[in-house]
């Protein structure tokens, strides 16, 4: 039977119970909210393990791949791995015919993937670290991830050699790699992508979160350039996987892209030509200037969230609509998905004043939100980079989600049972 962890420190359920987490001994954690961290039977969870006192980006650390047996609170090691971060593990995740993929940095320092048995057996070292993996798996793609350690190092590998450094536009970019045979080939140039965007290339642009479409006919990405003083501006980029066409969704201030359904995203967002013009300026390179606006943000959310017109958009692809959802509900930024069916998401948001965050349902046909349960944050330092968001991931069933969160300074991984608040949520919509 699978232990009941409602009595962790910190963990205070609403609408949902915790049903079982991995202990305080060592870090366990899984990464990202695009990927599904279930094996196809339901049964175990890909995790990466650390010990519990890392409080720095890693720059060539392993951490152990690991697969949790929640019912029998057992672990199986796989692999170990020198390609991860925090936010992103080493987007480690099942195939279909159950052997499990995961990032690397091998001893020449290029970042690969490996393909392993469910025992862990190597199978294939595929030439280039993958993002996302198609739905019929026949390929991944990614960008450079050690230009990312350079640019974004909390979504880089900081053990990675870029082997594309100093070669210009037109060698680096969006990379594809076949699942058939491991070559990896250019998809998208930073050449092609200064054309699509309509900016001249910079040598701080990159790539990154690539997600595919449920049915693969479409790739969502961002385009990011690195700012002055930790600014970023952000385009959401979709292409067409049969045509080659690529489009610019939205731009400046966007994030957390979740696919509804083959031709809708769902993301946060930003519609203001001000806010706009003042991310492109080196005015918030000042510290003073940047930490007054952070001050104003917090205090004046919802207020400031009206006046830049900045909330949750869904944009249609087939006729280029863009629609402002949840504006009174859902008041900031957060990771959300979609299981495939109805209309629920899955969601969370970042540490309140007080260091708590909200584990969530939203559902976008009725406009109800469902409160699941809050987390404190119990990060052991203020560093940016090192903080631990939820990022919910729902099962295969879609009855039950897993989080990320911290205790005591320790990441730990948790599940909690959904399935009444569905039902609930269901009942209300009705």
């Amino acid at each position: 039977m699978v232990q009941d962890e409602a009595g962790i420190s910190g963990i205070r359920e609403i609408g949902a119970r915790m049903v079982a987490a991995t202990s305080q001994d060592s870090a366990n954690f899984f990464g990202f909210y695009d990927l599904c961290p279930f094996s196809p039977d339901g049964r175990d969870l890909l995790l990466l393990n650390c010990p519990a006192d890392w409080v720095t980006l890693p720059v060539g650390e392993p951490a152990l791949v690991r697969r949790w047996r929640p019912e029998d609170a057992t672990f199986e090691t796989l692999g170990e791995t020198r390609g991860w971060n925090w936010q992103h593990g080493a987007r480690q995740q099942w195939r279909r015919d159950g052997s499990i993929l995961y990032n690397d940095v091998d001893g020449q320092g290029h970042a690969v993937a490996r393909n392993v048995s469910p025992d862990g057996t190597p199978i294939r070292t595929l030439d280039m670290a993958i993002g996302a993996l198609s739905p019929d798996e026949s390929i991944g793609v990614g960008g450079n991830y050690a230009r990312l350690a350079r640019l974004d190092p909390t979504y880089g590998y900081g053990a990675a050699v870029d082997r594309h450094l100093g070669e210009g536009p037109t060698q680096d970019g969006l990379w594809s790699v076949s699942m058939a045979d491991g070559a990896a080939s250019l998809l998208l140039s930073y050449a092609e992508l200064a054309e699509i965007v309509g900016s001249p290339h910079s040598d701080r642009r990159f790539v990154t979160h690539p997600v595919f479409s449920p049915d693969g006919t479409r790739l969502a990405f961002f385009v990011t350039d690195a700012g002055e003083g930790g600014t970023t501006y952000a385009r959401l980029l979709v292409r067409d996987c049969a045509s080659g066409k690529v489009r610019v969704v939205a731009q400046e201030r966007v994030s957390h892209p979740a696919w509804i359904g083959e031709d809708r995203i769902w993301y946060w967002g930003r519609n203001s030509g001000a806010v706009r013009a003042l991310a492109t300026n080196r005015l918030l390179a000042n510290p003073a200037v940047r930490a007054v606006a952070r001050f104003a943000r917090r205090l004046l959310r919802a207020r400031m969230n009206q006046l830049v017109a900045e909330g949750f958009y869904v944009s249609d692809l087939n006729d280029d609509t863009r629609k402002r959802v949840a504006e009174h509900t859902l008041t900031e930024d957060g990771h959300y998905s979609w299981h495939g069916y109805g209309s629920v998401l899955l969601g969370d948001t970042y540490p309140d004043g007080d260091a708590w965050l909200t584990l969530l349902l939203f559902d976008l046909a009725s406009g109800q939100r469902v409160d699941l349960a809050r987390i404190r944050h119990e990060v052991a330092t203020r560093e940016e980079p090192m903080r631990c968001d939820l990022h919910p991931r729902w099962d295969r069933s879609g009855t039950r989600v897993c989080i990320d969160f911290v205790t005591d300074g320790c990441r730990r991984t948790g599940i909690f049972d959904v399935g009444p608040a569905l039902s609930r949520l269901a009942t209300a919509g009705a």
